[in-house]
């Protein structure tokens, strides 16, 4: 469901994504400012947030797409809950695979946040969102936290919060729905070519 200011993706009776994609009843740049949110039971999870939403769509239409073509299935030395493994890479605990020093499971991450993260990946016949929790300090310098404490009041050892560690959220998508999903995208970017462009929200479509 499209209208001038949500993109609403409709997984269940209980569960839906939207996309606030402009407070104002106009065409926003593909460089504009754009809010991803879980709601589930009128419990919301912020997925993303960010003056950059053109190409975040992109990629999730990207994922989806794949979902359905079942090309996304973990790689095979994922073997623990992938939001775990995200955090332990960064920590450097552990041997993982890598491309580019990138690692392996971060290509099936969609959306981040500085408290969570979104991932799409293939799991059987279907297609898995899962959120999970991200450590939000894994750069911090301990010279700066020292220095302004009032900055990172709320701040944690690693160690603590990985021993708490487990997914926000895990549903699955079925396939036809996550066709239906793509057609309501595409609708809704009609335009995303360069930097500077823009794509127009249309009037809701009848699916």
């Amino acid at each position: 469901m499209i209208s001038k200011k949500f993109i609403t993706l409709i997984l269940n009776e209980k569960q839906k994504i939207k996309i606030l994609v402009s407070n104002k009843k106009k065409s926003i740049l593909w460089s504009g400012e754009g809010h991803i949110v879980f709601e589930e039971n009128g419990k919301k999870i912020k997925l993303f947030s960010s003056s950059f939403i053109g190409p975040v769509i992109e990629d999730f239409l990207d994922a989806l797409v794949f979902g359905v073509e079942g090309r996304i299935n973990l790689h095979e030395s994922i073997n623990q809950d992938v939001g775990y493994l995200y955090n332990q890479f960064w920590q450097k605990r552990g041997e993982f695979v890598t491309i580019e020093n990138a690692w392996i499971g971060a290509s099936y991450l969609v959306f981040d946040s500085s408290e969570n993260d979104t991932w799409i990946y293939n799991e059987s016949d279907q297609i898995v969102i899962e959120v999970t929790p991200a450590y939000r300090w894994h750069f911090l310098d301990e010279c700066d936290r020292m220095e302004y404490p009032e900055e990172y009041s709320d701040f944690v050892e690693y160690d603590e919060f990985i021993k708490d560690y487990k997914p926000i959220l895990k549903t699955y998508i079925n396939k036809s729905t996550a066709k239906k999903w793509i057609r309501i995208l595409k609708k809704a970017q009609k335009k995303i070519v360069t930097k500077g462009q823009y794509f127009t929200i249309s009037e809701t479509p009848k699916e």
